[in-house]
């Protein structure tokens, strides 16, 4: 089966790095057949998609891919003829077709009509159906969807839209215990599906905070683990976790230079990086240096450390990362307001 997902626009790669860390999670084979800006077309090795729609913070919607053509009227028909419509439609009463343009460096897709090529194709598939289909566009049993850009069409059949009002619901002082260092929701339920761990796992969050990374983790159904040097945050995350109903969990005081654990499975953590977050000791480089010295002795080799870090202790993070023989499997730049830019670090043991 090929799926479509449509992606956020909101970094160039993380979130398609994001729906293969769920595949990889999910033990769901893969193969990319496409990446496009806001579009990543994969080909699974069965249906079970409903874990991209449930588990994704960066995406929108799932499609079931059909097709590639331009966008002439002709070359839609023919490849509409070539799929054989009746199975999609068989025990469908009603549908609608809808047009998305991906904004692109070409003027080419500015005079296609989304509302006009819409109504085409709609008419080609009642011309080409053998079934009594009739056109709703408010609550149609089927939807077809097509994504301009440039002058290409990429054609599928909606699976599922992705919700992210739960997020939402969690981001910010609507969080039963709120501190103003809380990572927000999608970017931590992102470093979670990031990991692409398997979901028997233990994920360890050894600055935790008020629990946000393991208030993600754990309602997608992982065991979770965190510790924080400050009482305070120890308790937030209690509160944060027993209200959200996570019931497989472990908080305990530590600091991240002397964690009381022999073994985790991953680590998956957002240290604090100074002026409103309590940060111990004095120096912050100080603070990664001893957490990423810790973490050699504890995860699994070959098991992932996803962490986040101001940009401007790249180079130092890297030097560290080197003498401690780490590997860097992927990092990212990650823009969140005018005076700060983070890292997003994959690394990990030799």
């Amino acid at each position: 089966m090929k799926i479509l997902c449509k992606l956020s626009g909101i970094h160039p790669s993380l979130p398609s790095e994001e729906i293969i860390g769920i595949l990889e999670s999910e033990s769901i084979p893969y193969k990319i057949i496409k990446q496009l800006k806001q579009i990543i077309i994969l080909e699974i090795t069965n249906s079970n998609y409903e874990s991209v729609i449930n588990r994704a913070a960066f995406s929108k919607s799932i499609y079931q891919f059909l097709f590639e053509t331009s966008s002439d009227l002709e070359m839609i028909k023919e490849n509409l003829n070539s799929i054989n419509l009746d199975q999609f439609v068989r025990n469908k009463k009603s549908f609608m077709v809808r047009i998305e343009k991906i904004k692109s460096d070409s003027l080419k897709d500015d005079y296609i009509s989304s509302e006009d090529l819409e109504s085409k194709i709609g008419n080609l598939i009642l011309n080409l159906t053998n079934q009594s289909l009739k056109v709703d566009l408010k609550n149609p049993d089927l939807t077809f969807k097509g994504f301009i850009i440039k002058d290409k069409l990429l054609f599928g059949i909606k699976l599922g839209q992705i919700d992210l009002e739960p997020l939402h619901k969690r981001s910010g002082p609507k969080k039963a215990y709120f501190h103003p260092c809380g990572l927000d929701p999608k970017f931590a339920r992102m470093m979670v599906n990031l990991a692409g761990i398997d979901l028997n796992s233990v994920i360890y969050d050894p600055h935790c905070g008020i629990g946000s990374i393991l208030i993600e983790a754990g309602l997608i159904g992982y065991r979770v683990m965190g510790s924080d040097i400050s009482w305070k945050m120890i308790h937030g995350s209690r509160v944060n976790l027993n209200h959200y109903k996570i019931s497989d969990f472990e908080i305990f005081r530590a600091e991240s230079g002397h964690l009381p654990i022999k073994k985790i499975d991953c680590i998956i953590t957002d240290p604090p990086y100074g002026r409103s977050s309590p940060v111990e000791g004095n120096s912050i480089i100080g603070l990664y240096k001893k957490f990423l010295n810790n973490c050699r002795e504890i995860v699994h080799k070959d098991n992932k450390i996803v962490f986040a870090a101001p940009k401007r202790l790249e180079d130092k993070i890297n030097e560290i990362l080197k003498s401690y023989n780490f590997i860097v499997d992927k990092k990212f730049d990650f823009y969140i307001h005018r005076s700060l830019i983070r890292n997003l670090w994959i690394i990990r043991l030799i």
